[in-house]
């Protein structure tokens, strides 16, 4: 579903945003690119023969997408998200780019799977949005990913994964915060800053007033641990399940069906 706002928003502006969601994104998530990279890697030494199908959820404009594309001109990648004004981001900055499909669905809803074109995926990713969703939720989706995945299809989840005791995982979330804020430009962008600037521009008002009724109240982030996320995968019905990559309480998880 493609969002009109009455307020045409010049492409010009769209890439001076979508630049700076990059920026945001790449301190507020630890070595997000050499992620991205390492997933995009993994999928295509797995499903190295032509026509590789992916989908990307929570997709937001695409990001982890184009990084997969840069690595398999081949593939085509299906994005999925509930954010109207992140998929119009991605939409407006990727125009040119046939092999991209721009979904709206919400990961919450029980039905999401519906809102998918069509099953028959070889890789699922997705980074940066299994910390807002509760054990419910991830059962829930997990349970669609397994469906909508070939036999032999892959799960690659990039996220805050903790590992270990509490007390492990709370020294592990205080090196991470550490080592991000050493990395951090001076003046470098916030959260707070970020989506303040972009509430401040006129040309978004509807597609956040849009954004604010579709996501509602912003949720406390939920940290389960790993084992966690394993247990419900194997409930799904996934047979290979571990971590591949870690950087403090970060880290990659890899599940095939």
């Amino acid at each position: 579903m493609t969002v009109s706002p009455s307020v045409r928003v010049p492409d010009e502006l769209w890439r001076t945003w979508r630049a700076r969601w990059d920026r945001f994104q790449s301190a507020y998530v630890p070595q997000r690119e050499q992620q991205w990279h390492l997933m995009g890697e993994y999928v295509s030494s797995y499903w190295p023969r032509p026509g590789l199908r992916v989908l990307d959820l929570a997709s937001g404009p695409g990001a982890m997408g184009v990084a997969l594309l840069a690595q398999r001109p081949d593939a085509e990648v299906v994005c999925l998200d509930v954010d109207p004004w992140l998929l119009e981001m991605g939409r407006r900055t990727m125009a040119c780019e046939p092999r991209v499909t721009w979904v709206a669905g919400d990961l919450r809803d029980r039905d999401w799977p519906a809102a998918i074109p069509a099953g028959g995926f070889h890789a699922v990713v997705t980074g940066a949005v299994l910390h807002w969703l509760e054990r419910d939720e991830l059962a829930s989706i997990y349970r669609g990913v397994h469906v909508l995945l070939v036999d032999g299809g892959m799960l690659l989840c990039s996220d805050v994964l903790p590992t270990g005791t509490q007390r492990i995982g709370n020294a592990a979330r205080g090196m991470l915060q550490r080592q991000l804020a050493d990395q951090a430009p001076a003046g470098g962008e916030s959260w707070h800053s970020f989506w303040s600037g972009a509430e401040a521009e006129p040309a978004f008002r509807e597609l956040l007033e849009l954004r604010a009724q579709r996501l509602g109240p912003r949720r406390p982030r939920v940290f389960p641990p790993i084992d966690a996320h394993l247990e419900l995968l194997a409930e799904a019905g996934f047979r290979d399940l571990g971590e591949i990559w870690r950087l403090h309480e970060y880290a990659i998880l890899l599940a095939i069906r």
